[in-house]
């Protein structure tokens, strides 16, 4: 009976809260999502931060996808190499990039196609979206840090998201903006630090 019990208004109406530090921002969700973009752009061979991107609630990669991507990217990497490890070493933006370029829906399967390696369309559209986004952000990220995190959370949709939360003024728009803040000070404090 304990837990038929429906609360009281007063009961459900959310603590607003805001994580102060540099350490308390980057554990919030809003602000760890910028990150991994941020890592993914400085990185591409971070595969394990472009995961956390594809498996997350924007693009929804199931983990079939998953094992099939990084099964291309594996392939790719033998097939280019010359025995240089350094060339073995094929990120899941190279095999992103690769099923990009060879898928046609409706048409035939061929080798480097999408289908001939368990992706499914559905997938390769999320792909697709996701590649357009960093093919947007990279040319920000020589023009400073704190343009490029702002750059991210525009093109992600995350502001547009957060300002939807009570108008804007939800926790997250202040955490976002607060990190924002961060950047800036890093980029006034460290003029040659970079991404």
């Amino acid at each position: 009976e304990a837990f038929d019990r429906q609360p009281a208004a007063e009961d459900s109406t959310p603590l607003r809260y805001e994580r102060t530090g540099l350490s308390g921002l980057l554990g919030t969700p809003e602000v760890h999502e910028v990150l991994c973009y941020l890592q993914v752009l400085a990185d591409p061979t971070r595969s394990d931060v472009l995961i956390r991107i594809l498996a997350g609630d924007k693009y929804r990669i199931g983990p079939k996808d998953l094992y099939a991507l990084g099964s291309r990217a594996a392939q790719l990497g033998r097939q280019f190499s010359d025995g240089d490890e350094l060339e073995e070493q094929r990120t899941l933006l190279d095999a992103i990039a690769d099923l990009i370029r060879n898928h046609r829906p409706g048409q035939q399967t061929s080798r480097g196609s999408a289908e001939s390696h368990g992706i499914s369309d559905q997938a390769v559209g999320r792909l697709t979206e996701l590649w357009d986004t960093f093919s947007t952000l990279r040319p920000w990220s020589t023009q400073g840090l704190t343009v490029l995190v702002e750059r991210v959370i525009d093109q992600i949709g995350l502001k547009a998201e957060v300002e939807a939360k009570l108008g804007g003024a939800s926790t997250a728009s202040h955490q976002l903006s607060a990190f924002v803040e961060e950047a800036e000070s890093f980029e006034l404090s460290s003029p040659q630090g970079t991404l």
